[in-house]
Formats: structure tokens, sequence, C-alpha cells
């Protein structure tokens, strides 16, 4: 025992370098554990962010489509005439005009009021609103094809309509110069696709 005791300072030292390499090598995996994690962090952020960024893009790209797939329905609607202001100078004219061509012995057109297709919509908060004016119409024909004229040059007209009911019936030709034979009476509805007037209760 007593030969081993001048060993123990040559000894103390490379045990404790021993220490200090076995503290070094603990230090430095668990700073490589730590630094990797932190790596492993950012790259979730990073595919986080770049998941987030391919998200909105999309988003981006489907409401660029919606956005023009409904200006292209908008821009539809106003060339048809049924989006804004009522036609009703339009049909006027084009009745005038239709009267003084000479081939109906009288055309005689009645738009009343428009008023809201649903009385309900006005409460909803909707952003544009149908309405529809009442629509009367009588007119005297020569002959069948003449109502088929008639309802040509009504479809052309700016708007929307519908005729609800029609009474076609043969007359003794009005006692005019020619022979009119036909008597047509109908009733229907002019629409238009507007702003909702908030004024109005």
């Amino acid at each position: 025992m007593k030969d081993a005791l001048p060993l123990l300072p040559g000894i103390k030292l490379p045990l404790l370098c021993g220490l200090v390499s076995v503290l070094l090598s603990i230090s430095l995996m668990l700073w490589a554990q730590h630094t990797r994690q932190v790596a492993e962090q950012r790259l979730q952020q990073r595919e986080a962010t770049a998941h987030a960024a391919e998200a909105n893009i999309q988003t981006a790209q489907s409401l660029q489509t919606e956005r023009t797939r409904h200006l292209a329905v908008l821009t539809t609607l106003q060339q048809r005439g049924l989006l804004g202001h009522e036609q009703r100078l339009a049909w006027a004219e084009a009745v005038e005009a239709l009267q003084r061509s000479g081939r109906l012995a009288s055309l005689r057109l009645e738009l009343g009021p428009r008023r809201p297709l649903n009385e309900a919509n006005g409460a909803t908060g909707a952003e544009l609103q149908f309405y529809a004016s009442p629509l009367k119409l009588d007119s005297k024909l020569l002959h069948e094809g003449d109502l088929l004229s008639l309802l040509r040059q009504l479809d052309a007209l700016p708007g929307a309509y519908t005729l609800d009911e029609c009474r076609l019936r043969r007359s003794d030709g009005f006692n005019g110069p020619r022979p009119y034979r036909l008597a047509l009476q109908c009733q229907g509805k002019l629409f238009t696709l507007a702003r909702p007037d908030r004024s109005s209760p």
C-alpha cells in the first residue's frame, strides 16, 4: 500500500484529463443535439411559412377566378340591359317605332311602376335585388306570322321580360283599311336587377 502512494500524483492528472474529456464530449453532444433541434424547428417554421404562402396564393388565384367570373356575369347583365335602371324609355321608343312601321294596326304598351319582386329581399341586406314592372301589351295583327315577328322584336329589346298571360282572338278587321284578323292582349313583367332602395320601409 505504501508503495502505491507515490503513484497517486501521476494518476490524478490523466484521471482529471479523462474526466474533462468526458464532460467536453457530453457538452458537445448536448450542444449538437440542441443545434439540431433548433435547425429542425427553423426548418419546420420555414415549411409552415411556405405552405401558408402557397395556400394564400391558391386562395388569391381562386378569388381572382371568382372575380373574373362575376365580372363576366355583370358585364353580360349590363349588356342585356337587366342591371341598373329600368329600360322603360327603350321599350317605349321601340313600341313607337313598331307602330310607325305600319305592319300593326295598333300597338299599345303600358308599364306600371316597378316593385321589388320579393318584398322580403329588402330586409336581407342584399347588394342587388330583382324588381318587376307590370306590363300590358295590346296589338292588332294581320296573321300569326305578325305575332311571331312581334315576339322576336320584343326579345331583342334591352332587359328581361315575361308574358304571363296572353289572349289571341279573331276579329273582323276592326273596320280598318287592312284586314287585321287577330287581336292580341298580353300581361307580363319587365325585370330589373338593381341596388335596393334603403329609404323605403
